[in-house]
């Protein structure tokens, strides 16, 4: 059973409201609860018929979701094993943080979570983004952008040598530089504020698919590793569905170490003039 990610306002709305519950001697992220028994009430009746009908001694269902599914299938899970003699199997794609640790682990034998990169979602919820506010307003912007005025006074100098000489360089220097460390000062908060814990976390096994700089690995984490949001510039992007279909491609042509590997054959052989060609080709 594929459980449908996020599609309406309604969608998002739930998303974003990370209400705690108490649930099972933890807590819960409240609307992925109640998604869950929607989901496990509506189709509970016709898992008992297949039950009955097929004679075996265990119904098999396997749910697989993405962002909002992921939750949903989650908590589906959680509430049918109440209701049925069933072996179950959840694989999540970019799941909220929605079960708090000690139930996030418990849930390992038959839940899977998988999570590329930087992907936000299954770090933010409202003690991660009040953390991630905070850093960025107390960050020390004064060394890189001291660091960015270098850059640009000497990009000046390489172009205009004649107009941009030490002399004026080291004036403007003397100029610019008082400036910036008072109106840096200004607006960076130095009292550092106390950081808050995490409560809810993705849930079951954790695998994290990461760019190792050469190419994409793959690793066990536990669902702590995803306390904090790790703030990049793609970390919007690995969420969404062609990001995890990106970097399932980057593991797999790493993996096989053919650059030229596409979903859509397994052996790919593309005449191009070069390797970017082919790449943007077959991407």
């Amino acid at each position: 059973m594929v459980c449908r990610g996020t599609k309406t306002v309604v969608d998002a709305v739930m998303d974003l409201c990370a209400d705690l519950d108490d649930y099972r001697n933890g807590k819960a992220h409240s609307f992925m609860v109640e998604s869950g028994k929607y989901l496990a009430n509506k189709h509970v009746e016709l898992l008992k018929d297949l039950y009955e009908s097929a004679g075996k001694s265990k119904v098999k269902l396997t749910l697989v979701g993405h962002l909002l599914g992921a939750g949903a299938a989650a908590f589906m899970a959680l509430e049918l094993q109440e209701m049925l003699d069933i072996d179950i199997q959840v694989t999540g794609f970019g799941p909220h943080s929605i079960l708090s640790e000690e139930l996030a682990e418990e849930t390992s034998s038959y839940m899977t979570s998988v999570i590329a990169d930087s992907d936000v979602v299954p770090r933010l919820n409202g003690v991660t983004l009040a953390n991630m506010l905070l850093d960025v307003m107390e960050y020390d912007y004064l060394a890189s952008t001291r660091r960015d005025v270098q850059h640009a006074l000497a990009e000046l100098q390489e172009r205009k040598a004649a107009i941009f000489s030490d002399e004026v360089i080291g004036a403007i220097n003397e100029l610019i530089d008082p400036l910036l460390q008072s109106n840096i000062e200004k607006t960076t908060k130095k009292k550092k504020s106390e950081r808050l814990d995490p409560v809810l976390f993705p849930p079951g096994k954790c695998i994290h698919f990461y760019r190792d700089g050469r190419g994409v690995s793959g690793n066990y984490v536990p669902n702590t590793f995803f306390n904090s949001i790790d703030l990049t510039r793609h970390m919007v992007g690995d969420h969404l569905l062609f990001g995890y279909e990106q970097i399932f491609l980057e593991a797999m042509r790493y993996h096989r170490n053919n650059l030229y590997y596409s979903f859509d054959e397994l052996d790919v052989n593309v005449p191009a003039e070069n390797e970017a060609d082919a790449l943007f080709h077959n991407s």
